[in-house]
């Protein structure tokens, strides 16, 4: 495995977590001011912009991965790990609704459903790829608590360092 790949596609899979919450939760975002743009910085044609609110679980996954494919290639910037990109964005649309009902048997002030969209993200990224990918708890601990540092409150690290340590400890007593 190419750790840094793993890394920069992680905070890719975050991204499309944070996106999906987002959309979901019916929050809107004034774009008619902004002219979409092409890779090479000029004007898009109007057949190749598409409305992520029409669009089908499976087609926004499609699509977000021509868009990692499309930026990443043109950026050179470092390398996507695709195939964890892939099984993570199709296992995250399958388990968000479980790993929300997790979450909230290990919070004891407020619920899932209250908590900032950033950390909401976070959960959702952990869950997925310790039951899905089977990543180990102390990788995952490290970065999730990393991503929480970087796009959270100044509460966020602390809250995701508790909820998943008392997660991980639980599950570990019931193998």
């Amino acid at each position: 495995m190419n750790i840094p790949a793993r890394i920069m596609t992680r905070k890719v899979v975050f991204s499309f977590i944070y996106s999906h919450i987002v959309q979901h939760n019916s929050f809107h975002i004034e774009t008619r001011n902004i002219q979409p743009i092409d890779k090479n910085g000029l004007p898009a044609r109007e057949e190749d912009i598409h409305d992520v609110n029409a669009m089908s679980d499976d087609d926004l996954i499609d699509h977000c991965i021509t868009i990692v494919q499309n930026f990443f290639s043109y950026k050179k910037t470092p390398e996507i790990d695709m195939e964890y990109l892939k099984k993570m964005l199709v296992w995250v649309e399958k388990t968000i609704e479980k790993v929300t009902e997790q979450i909230n048997n290990y919070t004891e002030t407020f619920s899932f459903e209250k908590m900032d969209v950033s950390d909401q993200a976070i959960f959702i990224l952990a869950l997925t790829e310790y039951e899905e990918i089977k990543t180990p708890k102390e990788i995952l601990l490290n970065e999730m608590v990393e991503l929480a540092k970087r796009y959270g409150d100044k509460w966020s690290s602390k809250l995701i360092n508790g909820v998943l340590h008392k997660y991980f400890k639980d599950r570990e007593s019931t193998k």
